[in-house]
């Protein structure tokens, strides 16, 4: 929903959207490690009903959700404490630490979003989170437009502030939902959905599987995080198109990390079922759909970029963003490459995590985006003044990279031997 407030916020001013994009990415950096421990349980779902275990389908959706409520002893005081933490610079901007200071203080809500869909997914029924979805993301789009441009004579303009209250609520909306639909009475009488037992092996072992891809998830939050506070030192120009493909490629990505995740969700099945033969036909069906979508997305793009330009941002705003059209379709171009082997980069990981090996996971994307893409972007900025438009050139050689070494793990793996459940 993040990525649905920048949408609104670059309507509402360029220098919202901009401010935005800091605080977005602190959020995301403490927000994602939970969400990817709490999908960790979609794999133990798969698995369970894979061996038509259909007693114990439902105990590892609780046990995560158990660990969202346990996230707040960690969100809530960090909430309150955060304008002691921050640096005197951001603190300036009270409407964006009002933001910021929100969505973490709530921020258990993300993990519990993504704990109840682990029982639909692991099931392999989508529908359900996807209508979760939609509701929340269209509760969210609804309230961003009223309260951040706001109704006169009704509702007064509230700007970034009125962003974070729309999210709150669309998150909210999301998991009425998804409560709704894993407390129906036929869930509550095959799979025992009621049954709220917390069960501290199972909540472990889920850790276990899920903490090493987390580690690594926050890792690359938190690079992102560090390649915008350099942005920042390179002007307008370049944060502002460094935010214009965070928010492009944040839309898709979405679908992208679905489709990580159904992979996921299948192959944890198959290994239940014990037909692990059909693993690599699961991963080259994956591999063309993201080649497929990722050509749409390229040539929409290298096609029609003032119309992006056009669709993003509010008509005082264009002329700014047109000046930099040269450097936009350089970065694009490079933007476009990096987002393909990051699709595919995406599918592995998930193939891996539903076998377990989500300790190669942790070190390959720890390792590859500090060392293949934070650390030459920082070289490139600090002693040889390039733009924005290289350092996605450079996200294209990390992404490329970490495919080459999944790609070499997989072919390393004896799926009949090493793929059990876990």
């Amino acid at each position: 929903m993040l990525l649905c407030d920048r949408f609104f916020l670059a309507k509402y001013s360029l220098e919202a959207f901009n401010a935005l994009i800091s605080f977005g990415a602190l959020i995301t950096m403490l927000q994602i490690g939970a969400n990817v421990c709490a999908c960790a349980a979609d794999v133990f779902v798969g698995q369970f009903n894979g061996a038509n275990k259909t007693n114990q389908i439902s105990s590892p959706t609780w046990q995560m959700i158990w660990f969202s409520i346990f996230t707040n002893l960690i969100f809530v005081p960090l909430a309150f404490y955060l304008p002691d933490i921050l640096p005197d610079h951001l603190n300036e901007d009270t409407k964006a630490i009002f933001y910021c200071r929100l969505l973490i203080a709530f921020n258990s809500l993300s993990p519990l979003t993504c704990a109840l869909s682990t029982f639909f997914v692991g099931m392999k029924n989508t529908f359900i989170p996807m209508v979760s979805t939609i509701a929340g993301n269209g509760t969210n789009m609804i309230l961003n437009t009223l309260l951040i441009f706001g109704v006169k004579g009704w509702i007064p303009e509230l700007g970034i502030e009125g962003a974070a209250i729309a999210t709150l609520l669309g998150q909210l909306t999301s998991i009425l939902v998804l409560c709704v639909a894993f407390f129906a009475p036929y869930n509550r009488k095959t799979y025992s959905t009621h049954r709220f037992t917390l069960d501290f092996p199972l909540l472990f072992k889920i850790l276990r599987v899920g903490g090493p891809n987390a580690i690594a998830q926050a890792a690359i939050a938190s690079a992102w995080a560090f390649f915008f506070i350099l942005m920042q030192s390179l002007g307008e120009a370049s944060l502002t198109l460094a935010s214009i493909m965070q928010t492009i490629f944040g839309f898709f990505v979405f679908i992208i990390q679905g489709l990580s995740r159904g992979v996921s969700t299948t192959v944890a099945n198959l290994i239940g079922g014990e037909q692990t033969h059909l693993i690599s036909q699961v991963l080259n069906s994956g591999v063309k759909l993201c080649l497929y979508f990722c050509l749409t997305i390229s040539l929409m793009l290298a096609l029609y970029p003032d119309i992006v330009i056009n669709l993003l941002f509010s008509k005082a705003d264009v002329p700014r963003i047109i000046s930099y059209i040269d450097a936009l379709k350089f970065t694009l171009f490079w933007g476009c490459l990096s987002f393909l082997f990051k699709s595919v980069r995406g599918l592995f990981s998930g193939l891996l995590t539903a076998c377990g090996h989500t300790g190669f996971v942790m070190i390959n994307e720890t390792i590859t985006v500090w060392f293949l893409f934070v650390l030459p972007v920082w070289i490139c900025v600090k002693f040889f003044n390039y733009d924005v438009s290289w350092a996605y050139f450079i996200a294209f050689i990390h992404n490329a990279s970490t495919v080459g070494v999944y790609f070499w793990k997989f072919f390393q793996v004896d799926w009949k031997k090493n793929a059990k459940l876990i």
